[in-house]
């Protein structure tokens, strides 16, 4: 890297671009864009982060503003990034290699540019902001002062490169000699689960992030059960951090530092910290200045206030940013004199409202001005308002911000148009995304005839009308979301946009999804449906019912028919459930996300050719040959709960019967049915029931006891046998009138089935608390079977709670510690190796 940055350095001298020259960079996330920002900084120019990503006139812009004289950029990106410059350097080009490899003879300076960082502006345009190398390695310096690296720590670079995140990235570890990894774009940007994967997988032990995606993270470390993160610290940043979110991540993550920092591009980033140890309040506070730097909190005559006191927040010290790139009324503006220190010293002049805490650190109060943050970018309304006004449909317009439901702000705009009707939300959307970022496009358009006016005819902004306070009342029976994957998805689209009821025709993003929402859509999508849909798929296929036929589509091109995946991850051997009810989630869940779960389940095509007289043996038939598709040799690991485990029973039976192996029989308090059951002896029935009525005596549930004596006596045996199928929580209606239910088919071909002897070891997990006037003897029906085979396991709770919290924990110990056992006794018997669903 050494080496090829020293010839790509000296291939920029070539060109004249060296100290006092910008050069600006258009690459993605490679090893490639560490070399470029290396090249740079040795030719003594400084560099302009280009997002190849932006629109192509906003890339234009920040190029001729920044009167950038070279372009680093690669074939395969030229298209996007290429300008009207005369010089630009490919990576691939004969020339770089040819160049010599020392490094060139240009002292650095700790005055001399670093880099230009756009933001947005309130004139409609970016505005450059001029950060100098002291301000960098300032910053460099007291974060490795202050949290220096351990052994064996490793870093990542994850943030997108036009943040200036992205640079103490690569910087902070590359300077302390701690390795480095590059997070893939299509990882970064695609499912939340996967860069938790990755970054898991890695080992990373530090990230940068926002308050807001954060959140999301949190949630998808949550249900990927991943509490053994292996992060040491997390530092959060361009946003403020809800005091319940701190409490949420020391709860997810109790053995991570977590650090809360405030800073701007005028200050060279990180300006003050904030290290959370006790919670108080319903914010955490930005803490104390980093070292070499200064802050004062102000009147509106520049005096400083008692401490609890609001005030604006001043900051200064020698690492701040020289002031804005052509712009000097503003650098006057904001940039002004010291009061408080040597001559020539200045302050910036932020813009925030805070005021110190008696403990002497800052808390934020919120903006002056207009400007707001959304998800960590800064954003101008009034950039927002003057892109929009330049639409010839558009007559007035205004920009702000307004929390959702969940209290997240969203970028707003308030549009009157020259002609009702002729626009929509997607013409405007598409109309911005030409010519601004994406973190300026808003996530609602609200179309209004006029505007809320105060007294002297100014736009009363308070009252403009939320659109998150507007519920969808519009839907038909054409526009309602059909039963199966449309339905699930539209209750996912409610929970994540908060609007209202979805129609299967909606667009999420003129609903007002954003980059961040699409990404919680992609990792819901991947746990509810067990599919990892790219980003494209969303933006292809934005409606529900359009997103609903893309899953269909991917799930059928990686699982076959009748398996359903519930947590299809993993490097162990797949447990195959028959049933994939909602019950089995929570324990797949804490199995753990290495252990694959997949189901066997019919579907509502399958009532076709099944009835009432189809046997059991039958059914299992007809599911076979789907899991010998997708897992075509065994070992295989089958389980089912309740009534289920009589069809992995069978199917126990009829892989043996084709030859092989079944490592695994789990049987979650599965029963014979009641003519096999009452062919046990006597005694071992009214024993079971004794056992049952034992226990609710110790526990003292006398009054359960005395409602359910009818169970032990004949006269009773009718009115126990219609409470105990109540509380079966998949049996279905067996009534002869109704229409026949899959569920219902299910249960008629149990009650008629008859099980053949199976030579093999049973594992029971039985539940502590029988049922009084459940089935009794379920235990010595299956011994009988499988000749004395079966090993049982007690777990807490009834038949119905077994699978819930806290029981379900030992429940998935137990299956764990089975299946490792299981693993292995056929440790170098598992043949196949197919991995689709990895």
């Amino acid at each position: 890297m050494n080496e090829q940055s020293n010839r790509l350095a000296r291939r920029l001298a070539a060109l004249d671009a060296g100290p006092g020259s910008i050069t600006a960079i258009g690459l993605e996330r490679t090893p490639g864009y560490l070399i470029a920002l290396l090249a740079v900084l040795k030719s003594g120019a400084a560099f302009l982060p280009l997002d190849p990503r932006y629109p192509r006139a906003r890339l234009d812009f920040m190029i001729q503003d920044s009167s950038a004289r070279v372009l680093i950029t690669n074939r395969r990106l030229m298209g996007k990034v290429q300008s009207d410059l005369p010089q630009t350097v490919l990576l691939e080009e004969p020339e770089v290699e040819s160049e010599v490899r020392y490094t060139p003879a240009i002292p650095p300076s700790p005055d001399g540019l670093a880099y230009v960082a756009y933001t947005s502006g309130s004139t409609g345009k970016p505005k450059g902001v001029l950060c100098p190398q002291l301000g960098l390695l300032n910053r460099l310096e007291w974060m490795s002062n202050q949290f220096p690296y351990q052994p064996g720590e490793i870093a990542c670079q994850i943030v997108a490169l036009s943040f200036v995140d992205a640079i103490y990235e690569i910087f902070g570890p590359l300077l302390q000699g701690v390795e480095l990894r590059i997070v893939p774009e299509q990882t970064a940007r695609g499912s939340l689960s996967e860069l938790m994967r990755a970054i898991g997988r890695n080992m990373i032990t530090r990230i940068i992030v926002v308050p807001s995606v954060l959140t999301s993270w949190l949630d998808c470390i949550v249900s990927l059960n991943q509490s053994a993160f292996p992060l040491k610290y997390c530092f959060v940043s361009g946003e403020v951090l809800p005091a319940s979110l701190a409490t949420r991540f020391r709860e997810v993550l109790p053995n991570t530092r977590l650090i809360n920092f405030y800073g701007s591009s005028e200050l060279c980033h990180h300006a003050t910290w904030f290290e959370i140890a006790d919670i108080k309040g319903k914010t955490v506070p930005i803490g104390r200045p980093i070292a070499a730097t200064e802050a004062y909190v102000l009147d509106a005559r520049g005096q400083p206030v008692l401490n609890g006191t609001p005030g604006e927040l001043y900051m200064g010290g020698p690492g701040m940013a020289r002031g804005y790139l052509n712009r000097p009324e503003l650098t006057l503006e904001r940039f002004v004199e010291n009061p408080f220190g040597p001559a020539g010293t200045r302050l910036f002049k932020t813009g925030d409202l805070c005021r110190r805490l008696e403990d002497g650190n800052l808390e934020y109060l919120g903006r002056i001005d207009q400007q707001v943050k959304i998800r960590g970018c800064l954003v101008e309304p009034a950039e927002v308002e003057a892109a929009l006004k330049s639409h010839p449909g558009i007559k007035e317009v205004l920009a702000g911000a307004r929390e959702d439901s969940a209290g997240e702000k969203r970028l707003v705009a308030w549009v009157i148009l020259r002609q009702q009707g002729v626009l929509t939300a997607a013409d405007l959307r598409h109309f911005l995304e030409a010519s601004v970022p994406p973190h300026l496009v808003p996530s609602r358009f609200m179309f209004l005839t006029n505007f809320p006016r105060l007294p002297n005819n100014k736009v009363n902004r308070r009252e403009l009308p939320s659109p998150f306070d507007i519920q969808s009342g519009r839907r038909t029976s054409d526009s309602t979301p059909r039963e199966g994957a449309e339905r699930r998805l539209a209750d996912i689209w409610e929970v994540l946009l908060k609007g209202g009821a979805v129609d299967r025709d909606d667009d999420f993003f003129d609903l007002g999804g954003d980059s961040l929402q699409a990404a919680r859509l992609i990792t819901m999508i991947e746990e509810r449906f067990g599919v990892a849909i790219p980003m494209h798929s969303l933006l292809e296929s934005p409606t529900v019912a359009q997103l609903a036929l893309a899953i269909e589509e991917q799930r059928s091109s990686i699982y076959p028919r009748h398996i359903v995946p519930i947590q299809p991850f993993g490097s162990r051997a797949r447990l195959f459930c028959f049933g994939a009810g909602p019950a089995l989630k929570p324990l797949s869940r804490q199995l753990g996300a290495d252990q694959p779960v997949f189901g066997i389940a019919l579907d509502q095509r399958d009532l076709s050719w099944l009835d009432r007289r189809t046997p059991l043996e039958e059914v299992v038939r007809q599911m076979l040959p789907r899991l010998r598709e997708f897992q075509p040799v065994g070992p295989y690991y089958l389980g089912g709960y309740s009534m289920h485990g009589l069809f992995a029973y069978e199917a126990a039976l009829q892989l043996r019967a084709q030859g092989q192996q079944v490592a695994a029989l789990i049987l979650m308090d599965s029963y014979l049915p009641r003519r096999i059951r009452d062919r046990c002896p006597l005694w071992m029935r009214v024993g079971s029931q004794l056992a049952s009525l034992g226990q609710r005596v110790a526990r003292g549930d006398l009054r359960s006891v005395l409602r359910q004596m009818p169970s032990l006596v004949p006269l009773g045996r009718a009115y126990v046998r219609r409470k105990f199928r109540k509380a079966k929580p998949f049996a279905g209606s067996t009534d002869t009138h109704s229409e026949p239910t899959l569920a219902g088919l299910l249960s008629a071909a149990e009650a008629a089935y008859m099980p053949g002897a199976y030579r093999g070891r049973i594992t029971l997990m039985e539940a502590r608390d029988q049922l009084l006037g459940g089935p009794a003897g379920a235990r010595f029906g299956w011994q009988h079977l499988s000749g004395g085979q079966v090993e049982i396991r007690s777990i807490p709770g009834d038949h119905n709670t077994m699978l819930l919290r806290p029981n379900v924990d030992h429940l998935a110990r137990e299956i764990a510690a089975c299946l490792e056992r299981a693993q292995a006794a056929n440790d170098g018997l598992e043949p196949f190796a197919d991995r689709r669903a990895l």
